[in-house]
C-alpha cells in the first residue's frame, strides 16, 4: 500500500508538471491526492469488478439449466426403410421456487459484504494517503527547524566575534561557534535530503525524465495543533458500524442463507417436456410429460454442500470475533496515542514554548554582558531546538493517531475536505 501511495502522489505531481508554466504554480493538498487515489487505486478497481461479477450470479441463482431439444425416430424395420414414429421433443428442469429465492438472497448478501469491504478499503486508502502526507509535512517542518538552527548559530557567531574583537572572549570561543554553525549547516542539508528523498523517490519510481524532476511541488498545509471534538466513547462505539465488521456480518448472513439453500435443494425439481409426433402422416399428434427430480439428502454432493455451508457459518463467526477484538485494540491504541500526543503538544504551547524562547533570550543577553559562559549558551540552544523538535514529533504522532481514529469513527478529523 505504501508504494502505491508513493506512486499515486508521483502521478499527481506528474500531472501538474504536464501543465503550462503558469498552471504549475498551483498548489496541491492532501484532498487532491486522495481524489486521485480513489480514482486510480487498483485495489478499489478490483473490488468494484468483484461486486459486478457477484451481481451477475443473481440470474444464475434462478436455477434454470437450459432446454433440451432432441429429434428421434422409432419403429424402423430391419433391412427396410420408413419409421413407425418420429418426434421433436423439448424438455427442461425447473427448480423449486424456494430454492431459487434463497440462492438469490445469498448472492445479494455477498454483494453487500463486498460493498462493505470496498468501503473499508477506501477508508484504509484515505488513511494511508494522509499518513504519507503527514510524514512529508513533518520532514518539511524539520527543514524549517534546521534552518532556524543555522540562523541561531550564525547569530551566535556574530555575537562571539564582537566579543573577541573587544577582547572579552578568546579566539577559541569563536572557533567553537564556527564549528557549531558548520554542524548546523550539515544538519540542514541532511533534513533537506530527507525531504527531497520522499519527494524525488516518487519521480524515480515512476521513471519520469530528469528534466521534469526540476519541478518543485508546494505543500500549503502546515502542522499545527487542531483540537478535535471527539470522545473515547465515540471512538469505541464506532467499532459497531465499521465497514470491516459489517462485511463480516454480511458474510455470516450469507453463510447462514447458504445452509438454508442447501436444505431447500432437497425439495423436488419439476421436470416438464413437450413433443409433436409423426406416425407417418405428418406431425398430427403431440405428447407431454411432467415429473419430479429428488436429491438424496445423505449421499453425494448434496451432503458435502450442506457440511461445507455449516462450516462456513462457524468460520465467519470466528472471523467476526477476531475482527471485533482487533478493532477494539486499534481503537484503544489510537485513543491513548492521541491523548498522549495531544497533552504533549498542549504542554509545549502552554509552557514549554514560552519558557524555551525566554530561556534562549536571557541566555544570549547574559552572554553578551559577560555573565554566562559559551557552554551555557550552546547548551541552551540545544535545549531550545530539542523542545521544538519534540513538539513536531508530538504533532506528527497526534496527526497519525487522529488519522487512525478516522477509520473507526467514519468521519474526517484531520485534513478535512473543503466541503466540511
Amino acid at each position: 500500500m505504501s508504494r502505491f501511495i508513493i506512486h499515486l502522489i508521483a502521478f499527481a505531481v506528474l500531472a501538474v508538471c504536464s501543465l503550462p508554466l503558469r498552471a504549475q504554480n498551483s498548489k496541491m493538498d492532501v484532498q487532491d491526492v486522495i481524489l486521485l487515489a480513489e480514482q486510480y487505486s487498483p485495489e478499489l478497481a478490483r473490488y468494484k469488478n468483484e461486486i459486478a461479477s457477484i451481481k451477475a450470479d443473481i440470474w444464475a441463482a434462478i436455477g434454470l439449466k437450459g432446454v433440451d431439444v432432441t429429434r428421434s425416430r422409432e419403429g424402423i424395420p430391419q433391412g427396410g426403410s420408413g419409421f413407425g414414429e418420429q418426434k421433436w421433443s423439448v424438455s427442461t428442469t425447473i427448480p423449486f421456487p424456494l430454492t431459487a429465492f434463497s440462492a438469490r438472497n445469498e448472492i445479494k448478501q455477498r454483494v453487500e459484504s463486498r460493498k462493505s469491504i470496498y468501503e473499508s478499503e477506501r477508508l484504509g486508502l484515505r488513511s494511508s494517503v494522509k499518513k504519507a502526507y503527514t510524514e512529508l509535512l513533518y520532514a518539511q517542518e524539520m527543514v524549517h527547524l534546521r534552518q532556524q538552527e543555522v540562523d541561531l548559530a550564525s547569530t551566535l557567531v556574530e555575537v562571539v566575534s564582537g566579543r573577541v574583537e573587544v577582547g572579552e572572549a578568546a579566539e577559541l570561543e569563536r572557533m567553537k561557534v564556527e564549528l557549531r554553525r558548520v554542524a548546523s549547516q550539515n544538519a540542514l542539508q541532511e533534513a533537506q535530503l530527507a525531504f527531497d528523498k520522499r519527494r524525488y523517490e516518487m519521480f524515480r519510481l515512476m521513471g519520469i525524465d530528469p528534466d521534469q524532476q526540476q519541478y518543485t511541488i508546494s505543500f500549503p498545509d502546515t502542522m499545527t495543533l487542531q483540537l478535535i471534538p471527539i470522545t473515547q466513547a465515540e471512538v469505541m462505539s464506532g467499532i459497531t458500524n465499521h465497514p470491516r465488521l459489517n462485511a463480516g456480518i454480511w458474510t455470516e448472513k450469507a453463510a447462514k442463507t447458504s445452509v438454508k439453500t442447501s436444505r431447500y435443494r432437497y425439495l423436488p425439481e419439476l421436470k416438464v417436456g413437450y413433443w409433436p409426433q409423426d406416425f407417418g402422416a405428418g406431425y398430427d399428434y403431440y405428447g407431454t410429460e411432467i415429473g419430479f427430480r429428488f436429491t438424496l439428502p445423505f449421499l453425494g454432493q448434496s451432503r458435502t454442500n450442506r457440511i461445507q455451508a455449516k462450516n462456513a457459518v462457524i468460520a465467519s463467526q470466528i472471523d467476526n470475533r477476531a475482527i471485533t477484538l482487533d478493532l477494539k485494540k486499534r481503537a484503544e491504541f489510537a485513543w491513548h496515542g492521541y491523548e498522549t500526543a495531544r497533552l504533549a503538544a498542549e504542554r509545549f504551547i502552554q509552557k514549554q514554548s514560552e519558557m524555551a524562547n525566554r530561556l534562549l533570550q536571557l541566555t544570549r543577553e547574559g552572554y553578551q554582558l559577560g555573565e554566562l559562559d559559551l557552554l551555557t549558551v550552546l547548551d541552551t540552544q540545544r535545549t531550545y531546538l530539542a523542545v521544538q523538535s519534540g513538539y513536531y514529533r508530538a504533532l506528527k504522532d497526534y496527526y497519525l493517531s487522529a488519522i487512525n481514529m478516522e477509520e473507526l469513527v467514519g468521519r474526517e478529523l484531520i485534513f478535512q475536505s473543503k466541503n466540511d
